[in-house]
């Protein structure tokens, strides 16, 4: 079932908006302020990784509760003045509202549910013609051919594609970024007392848009509009990627 959320389903809050036009809030991918200072190359190939590019097709691989989510419709949602931003739903977990706070306009967003693997397939083949970007999750039972294809129709559509795997991973060569998650921090709370003010989430990434390295990211999400990169991380020891 296709839905678009301009026209938003019962008990389910607006963000905030006057009458049917709904404020849009932005949510970017940054590097803290240079403060004058020039940005070391490094720093800015690693800024640079997670800007979806036309027809780039990324995966965010790994279990539930890293920020993944958020970090895949915030990269999906930078192309909303191209067109629909599509995410397609699998686990019936993905709410509208998730996606206003990640940056993506109300009138832009189209969600689908689609379960079943023959029909996810087909409603994403659908969705790469045409719309601005699309935040896929993955059935852990689709068959590889199915990914391929869909990776093929992106790059060909030049339309970005963000692979959310529900369990495993993907075929190999079916994405230029994969994007896996190391650790997570919470900070405000000590010894049970203080107030959650942000967490710090630990990405790898490889793949050929990080040329056959795998690099340290450290992501900075304070529940505002920005998730800020944090510098200064070493890159691991160049190896082969498998994605």
């Amino acid at each position: 079932m296709m839905m678009g959320i301009d026209q938003v389903p019962a008990g389910i809050a607006s963000p905030p908006g006057v009458g049917n036009r709904v404020a849009r809030r932005h949510v970017s991918i940054a590097e803290p302020a240079s403060n004058g200072q020039d940005h070391d190359p490094g720093e800015l190939n690693r800024s640079e990784s997670l800007v979806l590019m036309p027809g780039r097709v990324v995966g965010l691989v790994g279990p539930p509760g890293f920020g993944l989510t958020r970090l895949g419709l915030s990269m999906v949602g930078e192309y909303a003045a191209a067109g629909p931003v599509v995410c397609v739903d699998v686990r019936g977990w993905l709410s509208p509202t998730a996606a206003w706070e990640a940056g993506v306009p109300a009138d832009r967003l189209v969600l689908v549910r689609a379960k079943d693997p023959v029909q996810w397939a087909k409603v994403v083949a659908v969705v790469l013609e045409g719309v601005g970007s699309v935040y896929a999750e993955v059935p852990s039972d689709v068959p590889e051919a199915h990914i391929r294809r869909l990776a093929a129709i992106s790059r060909r559509s030049k339309t970005p594609l963000v692979l959310r795997p529900v369990r495993g991973r993907l075929p190999p060569g079916t994405v230029q970024l994969t994007v896996t998650p190391e650790t997570l921090q919470w900070e405000g709370v000590a010894q049970g007392y203080g107030r959650l003010t942000q967490r710090r989430l630990l990405l790898s990434a490889s793949g050929k848009v990080m040329r056959g390295m795998t690099t340290m990211i450290e992501v900075e999400d304070d529940g505002t509009n920005t998730l800020h990169m944090v510098p200064g991380l070493a890159t691991a020891a160049t190896r082969h990627a498998n994605g």
